[in-house]
């Protein structure tokens, strides 16, 4: 029986440390909108839709059409998917004319690092965050490498930012990015690693376990 017993608590031992490692692989899985399940040629916005409306669902992630904005001025003109080899993508991307987007993380959260790919042809862009106020970045002083180190980045929120990509950090539930000449590709978002807590707490049963193991052996 004693011996039973020692096998039972070690099958319980390596089942809670094996399920921790699969909600490990599973919660760590990245979401992603390339705009692959779209056809090259498609346009939304002006004419076909309103501000609010979903443009594509990719990856559990949700991506709406939305207003650009300079100052007083608000414009909702059209967003383009592009094919490859054009504005320097070698994949299908999405070229946005004076209208923005914003991409819905929730049913995905907790989201603590969001990648993307750019290209700017001039003007200038929105950028915003968790429903925040709109960040107006002007191509004259910068563009989107303006976005780094931005003061009106919300607490917790940062942003690194190079020629072709940025790479936001934080509690990441929504953003939005609008522009007068901007195309985007390899949208990623990843969520937040609480499977190393539930690994723990697994093998911290285990070793309790074995613990326990050694009182009964004595």
């Amino acid at each position: 029986m004693q011996a039973a017993s020692v096998l039972l608590q070690r099958i319980s031992h390596s089942v809670l440390i094996l399920a921790g490692l699969s909600v490990c692989v599973h919660s760590t899985k990245a979401a992603e909108v390339n705009f692959e399940t779209l056809n090259t040629g498609d346009t939304f916005g002006m004419g076909t839709h309103n501000p609010g409306e979903t443009m594509v669902v990719q990856d559990g992630i949700t991506v709406r059409l939305t207003n650009f904005q300079l100052g007083s001025f608000e414009d909702f003109n059209t967003v383009r998917i592009n094919g490859p080899g054009t504005d320097s993508f070698a994949t299908k991307h999405a070229f946005l004319d004076n209208i923005g987007l914003e991409f819905d993380l929730n049913a995905i959260a907790p989201i603590t690092d969001v990648f993307f790919d750019y290209v700017e042809g001039g003007g200038d862009l929105n950028f915003a965050v968790n429903s925040g106020p709109i960040i107006e970045l002007e191509f004259e002083t910068g563009g989107m490498l303006s976005l780094e180190n931005h003061p009106d980045l919300p607490p917790g929120i940062t942003a690194m930012v190079d020629a072709d990509s940025v790479h936001l950090s934080g509690a990441i539930s929504d953003f939005l990015l609008a522009g007068q000449e901007l195309a985007l590709d390899n949208i990623v978002a990843v969520p937040e690693p609480t499977c190393l807590v539930l690994l723990a707490v697994g093998m911290g049963a285990g070793i309790y376990r074995r613990r326990s193991t050694k009182l009964i052996a004595k």
